[in-house]
């Protein structure tokens, strides 16, 4: 979706929504427990007159994955719409229509994405390495082929058949001296998808693997337990909050290290 299209935060929020997956049912809830707030709160924004205050605005702007050019025009629509006067107004509208500018300048430059074909998409969930080795190049010090054999423990053949399928899909990017880093090309698969019973399978599988060469570090939790539902859906909550919390965390961070998170919580 392009923001740059759109004069009004709510609207552009909205159709993101509506295109999730279910039609993004659920997805006020998830923002607001991302924002922290009661739900109510979410809805009097985004279907009536209230607006978002502006430290919401920028926590918005990381629920909805925005670039840097793209928060700024974000909330400087929220402070448009917030501003006291004709004056103030017109002040932000400029800015917000030099940052259109700027933005299509930025596009003009940049080749545009195309979407991950069926093929594609389907190759880079058959095996953990393609995500592993993908976000590794965003670490420094990952970005050649020897690095990355050697710190994922993989063959060196591999790593380059690897590394020439996601720069061929526009997964990452070889730069001009021989490294390469991880593109904001999206790898976004439905939920209901068949893929993404194959993605949870891989990273579990890799965590059986790693129980076996444990450090002090690493963290593995297993808890059979006889609850009634009330509890289930409590506990449920619970890490859909905690799960909010630390997507959070995690981009706020600098690129240092690949961790792996999984979660489970399922009925038998």
């Amino acid at each position: 979706m392009d923001l740059f299209k759109y004069d009004d935060y709510k609207l552009f929020t909205n159709d993101w929504i509506e295109k999730r997956p279910k039609k993004g049912r659920g997805y006020y809830r998830k923002l607001s427990l991302f924002l922290e707030v009661n739900p109510v709160i979410i809805s009097q924004v985004l279907k009536g007159e209230r607006h978002f205050s502006l430290e919401q605005a920028l926590e918005v702007c990381e629920f909805l994955a925005l670039n840097e050019l793209e928060s700024d025009y974000f909330q400087l629509l929220v402070q448009r719409e917030k501003a006291g006067t004709h004056k103030l107004k017109k002040r932000l509208q400029q800015k917000l229509n030099r940052l259109k500018e700027k933005a299509n300048q930025v596009k003009a430059r940049l080749p545009e994405n195309e979407p991950l074909s069926d093929r594609a998409r389907a190759e880079f969930y058959s095996q953990w390495f393609y995500s592993g080795i993908r976000l590794s190049t965003a670490i420094d010090g990952l970005n050649t082929p020897q690095d990355l054999s050697r710190h994922l423990n993989l063959p060196l053949h591999k790593v380059r058949s690897v590394l020439d399928f996601l720069v061929k899909n526009n997964l990452c990017l070889l730069e001009k001296n021989g490294t390469y880093r991880i593109s904001e090309q999206s790898t976004h698969v439905d939920s209901r998808s068949p893929l993404v019973s194959r993605h949870h399978k891989n990273w579990r599988e890799m965590a059986m693997r790693k129980m076996e060469l444990q450090t002090e570090e690493d963290l593995f939790f297993t808890a059979p337990i006889v609850v009634n539902q009330q509890t289930m859906q409590l506990m449920r909550d619970q890490l859909l909050q905690t799960i909010q919390k630390l997507s959070k965390t995690a981009t706020l961070s600098s690129s240092e290290q690949l961790i792996c998170l999984n979660i489970d919580l399922f009925n038998l």
